[in-house]
């Protein structure tokens, strides 16, 4: 630290991780924001340094898209995503948008060839769509303050007209199902949780048992399993960065006091402490089965995703009037427009049922 007192790019801050590993993040002289670690001080600083002797070389050959998109996927992605939106984009850059741009020196890029990736993967889903403009968008205007090229052509990429979709969730007849055979299950408490708070199977997963305030109905969601270069880590961060409460309702709260407190995680394994979300699936999907085998046809639940819970969760809040800035804050989105978004889609049946009542 300077005796002035000042931080400056290139000093850099050390902190230790729940993990027991360090962790140096620091803004590079020309402004790059990383982040390193290892065992010791020492090891994070030898990782700094090997960044800067490699990497300084491989920016200044830099002439074409394909170098600089995974360039900017090392530089301004790796330590600022988690591992699964990390590899997410370089699938991304790799199968869609090196391909078609790749070879195109970056000051020789129209905005014609930008949005001639959109139209040559109109065949993909909304979501990743939006995706590939995102990663476009960013990588360009990244270009343009790296000085590879002059201006920023990426303002103006357009997005196909979808039609939206109403999202999937269960019916009101098969939640009762589900919660009716809850409690007679080893894995009921996960599906009670998934139904009864919308929160994240990763936020589930890492929930440990003093993260459980009974006495005051409340859900501390603080941290989250994820997964790294490793495998499944503990992240101790949210995916907004936030940590939330969760409020607890009476049947749950019957759940955590029927339930014995054996281990620190509430749902756990040997091997890393918390279950992993491999296991998760698996035993979620057992216990549909499970439920099944005991039902006649017509009565049986379809198997959904553990996230159509959370769906559900939300749509049957907004279905009872709760406010949309209350469900943003229990789902823990960072905008209420990502609320609005997924879940204000148009009830047609609603509709219909509630025209009758013009009465002219």
């Amino acid at each position: 630290m300077p005796k002035d007192g000042r931080r400056y790019n290139g000093d850099g801050t050390y902190s230790l991780r729940p993990d027991g590993r360090f962790m140096f993040r620091v803004t590079t002289e020309i402004g790059i924001r990383k982040t390193f670690y290892g065992k010791t001080k020492s090891e994070c600083k030898r990782k700094y340094d090997e960044f800067l002797a490699g990497n300084t070389d491989a920016l200044t050959k830099v002439k074409v898209f394909s170098e600089w998109s995974l360039q900017w996927l090392e530089i301004y992605a790796k330590n600022n995503v988690g591992y699964g939106t990390y590899s997410e984009y370089k699938i991304i850059i790799e199968k869609n948008l090196n391909p078609v741009l790749g070879k195109l020196k970056l000051s020789a890029i129209k905005p014609a060839h930008l949005q001639n990736v959109i139209n040559t993967n109109s065949e993909y889903s909304p979501s990743r769509l939006k995706k590939i403009k995102f990663l476009l968008s960013a990588i360009m205007s990244r270009a343009v303050e790296n000085s590879y090229c002059s201006k920023d052509i990426s303002q103006n990429i357009k997005l196909p007209t979808f039609e939206k979709k109403e999202i999937e969730v269960f019916s009101a007849q098969h939640v009762k199902t589900l919660l009716e055979f809850a409690p007679k299950h080893q894995f009921g408490l996960a599906v009670m949780m998934l139904l009864f708070t919308g929160m994240r199977r990763g936020e589930i997963l890492a929930l440990q048992w003093n993260n459980i305030d009974i006495e005051n109905g409340l859900i501390h969601v603080c941290q989250v399993v994820s997964k790294n270069e490793d495998g499944w880590c503990l992240n101790p961060f949210t995916k907004n960065k936030k940590t939330r409460y969760v409020p607890i309702g009476a049947e749950l709260k019957a759940a955590f006091e029927a339930t014995k407190k054996e281990n620190l995680f509430m749902f756990s394994s040997t091997r890393w402490g918390f279950m992993s979300p491999d296991m998760f699936e698996l035993r979620y999907k057992q216990f549909f089965e499970d439920m099944n085998r005991g039902l006649e046809s017509e009565k049986q639940v379809p198997i959904m995703s553990p996230h159509k819970c959370r769906h559900t969760f939300a749509s049957y809040l907004l279905k009872g009037g709760v406010d949309l800035k209350i469900i943003q804050e229990l789902l823990g989105h960072s905008e209420i427009s990502t609320t609005a978004n997924v879940y204000t889609h148009v009830d047609t049946q609603g509709l219909k049922d509630n025209i009758t009542k013009l009465n002219y």
